[in-house]
């Protein structure tokens, strides 16, 4: 949600493996993307999807 300057912010929550604090802050903030421990993700997939995004 950061795209005036093409920035990236990096929020790390309390909750050591309970990702919901951070999906629920993500969605209430708008984030293009979140990474939780319950689900699986690919960061060349994830920096592809963000970079063309911008």
């Amino acid at each position: 949600m950061i795209d005036t300057s093409n920035r990236a912010c990096v929020i790390e929550t309390m909750g050591k493996d309970c990702g919901y604090l951070a999906l629920v802050s993500a969605i209430a903030c708008g984030d293009d993307a979140c990474i939780i421990h319950e689900a699986q993700y690919n960061l060349q997939s994830l920096s592809k999807k963000l970079k063309k995004d911008k």
